[in-house]
């Protein structure tokens, strides 16, 4: 529980994060209002529900079926189908969820952190998608 010993720590480092994005966006030329603030908490939202989801819950639940490293496998698999079927990502892409599925719960059984696992993905998750869809691009 390295959150619970260091909570300021993480309180540090997300706003760093969000300091981060804020720059970024102003870099590239975005202005910074009310929508580009929800969906930076949206893409946090969903940086917690995957990670808890596709790092802990599922992988348990295969665990005691098939082991852990196919129960990893399996779980990342069924995380880059997820993008697949309804973000309709192309196949590249979801290849490199796959794999980037499986860095992050590298990172989580070397680190068992899930507070830095889900800090990782929203990184990722902003670099990809920096700002909300439009109704053009959607």
């Amino acid at each position: 529980m390295a959150f619970l010993a260091n909570h300021l720590g993480y309180a540090a480092a997300g706003a760093i994060l969000v300091v981060f994005f804020l720059g970024f966006l102003r870099f590239r030329g975005y202005s910074i209002n009310g929508r580009e603030l929800v969906w930076l908490l949206y893409l946090l939202f969903i940086s917690m529900v995957e990670e808890f989801s596709f790092r802990l819950m599922l992988p348990s639940f295969f665990l005691a079926t098939v082991g852990a490293i196919p129960a990893v496998v399996l779980s990342n698999l069924a995380f880059a189908c997820i993008h697949f079927f309804t973000l309709r990502w192309r196949l590249m892409n979801c290849i490199g969820a796959f794999l980037g599925g499986l860095g992050l719960s590298r990172i989580l059984s070397n680190t068992e952190d899930i507070i830095l696992v889900i800090g990782v993905h929203w990184l990722v998750t902003f670099l990809n998608t920096p700002t909300a869809p439009t109704k053009q691009s959607a």
